[in-house]
């Protein structure tokens, strides 16, 4: 031990000290070497004159304060690099990575990633949000799952529905039973996960429901219809529709539930309520229902042609009659005539005119052939023939046998000539 004015007091081994005391300071160990100092104010762990770690009065600095370094206070942990600092616990908020630039700020309620300032991740209270909450950003929570530009929600996962778009405004829904197309709350368009599907303005209702095609067989607006079947348009009371019904192969055109007209598959089409049948047959019509029986071909105002049947329990009678346009034309026109392809008369060929007076009640018959002399030919039935007739009085007939036209007048047959 080596006491001087100059020096304090040195501990030393020969002539190196490993202890000095001095009136400002102590070191321990080598000054040239590892060594501690301490002062009135501080105590540093040193190598040589380089300080490692340096405890103030405020603070501790583990590390080279020119390199990196742990600074500790009485209010914060810092992990610097020289002076900058990189990360840093103070007031229960713990930051990883430059504050200036992209780093981790762990609160008590929160865990963010940031740039600067700004947040682009956010844990806390129950949610995650990834991105700019003042720009498009992601945000989870326990119950839902949203992408979001600002707080406007265009995508969202919820108790087990996905929404594709605003829901204020035109969107998907997809949920476990089915995907919809919605306006708002309104159901626009729905694919149900058992198949069926149902297009409209609005298919809650059945008038704004403009297309349902049925996967099962069920009950639709108090209809029955079958698996299979497809309705285009609304099928209440007095609604035009069509119905394919699969289980008769039908395209059915209807008025509510009623069939008006129906198409097969084999191409033939019956309308009026079965009184008009198209197929490969021809075209059949079947008789109306007045007294008597008729066909008719209208124009938009009149009766053009009409076709009468009448059947009694020994008679049966039909009529083709054509009526006058208006009621201040009284003739009604017949007309039988052989044309060419673009509705000129054929030369040669004859033609056959009625003309009937509705307030004389007088009919006129005329027969014509263009390139002859004006001429009535009447068929010739034989007298085996004419016998086994029922005729009525006013009938004519021309007999083959006796090559004579005979009348029937006052019950029996008589010879004009």
């Amino acid at each position: 031990i080596l006491i001087s004015s100059a020096s304090g007091v040195n501990i030393r081994e020969s002539g190196t000290s490993y202890a000095q005391l001095t009136g400002s300071a102590l070191r321990l160990g080598q000054s040239s070497a590892e060594n501690i100092r301490i002062t009135g104010s501080t105590l540093q762990i040193r190598d040589s004159s380089t300080v490692y770690t340096e405890l103030s009065s405020s603070e501790l600095i583990v590390g080279k304060s020119g390199n990196e370094n742990i600074r500790i206070t009485g209010s914060e942990m810092q992990i610097r690099d020289s002076s900058t600092v990189y990360s840093e616990l103070s007031s229960g908020i713990w930051t990883i990575g430059k504050t200036s630039q992209e780093h981790i700020r762990i609160g008590g309620s929160s865990l963010q990633l940031k740039d600067g300032s700004t947040i682009y991740t956010n844990i806390g209270a129950g949610e995650i949000v990834v991105g700019p909450t003042t720009n498009e950003n992601i945000r989870v929570t326990t119950s839902e799952f949203q992408i979001r530009d600002a707080s406007t929600v265009y995508t969202e996962l919820s108790s087990g529905t996905i929404t594709v778009g605003r829901t204020s405004r035109d969107h998907v829904e997809i949920a476990s039973n089915a995907v919809r197309i919605k306006d708002g709350s309104t159901v626009k368009g729905e694919w149900q996960t058992d198949g069926d599907i149902f297009i409209g303005n609005n298919i809650s209702n059945p008038d704004d429901t403009y297309l349902a095609i049925f996967a099962g067989a069920q009950t639709y607006n108090s209809e029955g219809v079958g698996a299979g079947d497809m309705l285009i348009g609304d099928n209440s009371s007095s609604k035009a529709n069509i119905l394919w019904d699969k289980s008769a192969a039908q395209l059915k055109f209807r008025g509510g539930t009623s069939t008006e007209l129906y198409i097969d598959t084999d191409g033939s089409l019956t309308a009026g309520a079965g009184d008009v049948i198209l197929n490969s047959d021809g075209i059949t019509l079947a008789a109306g229902s007045g007294t008597p029986n008729q066909y008719k071909i209208d124009d938009s105002s009149d009766n053009i042609f009409r076709v009468y049947s009448s059947v009694s329990s020994n008679t049966s009678n039909a009529f083709l009659i054509s009526t006058g346009k208006n009621s201040s034309n009284h003739e009604a026109l017949f007309q039988l005539k052989a044309i060419t392809d673009d509705g000129s008369a054929h030369a040669g060929t004859a033609a056959v005119t009625l003309t009937g007076d509705t307030n004389t009640g007088w009919i006129t018959l005329s027969c014509e052939v263009l390139s002859i002399p004006k001429v009535l030919r009447l068929t010739g039935l034989s007298s085996a023939t004419i016998s086994g007739l029922s005729p009525s009085n006013g009938w004519m007939v021309y007999n083959s046998t006796t090559n004579k036209f005979q009348g029937y007048a006052a019950g029996s047959w008589q010879d004009f000539h």
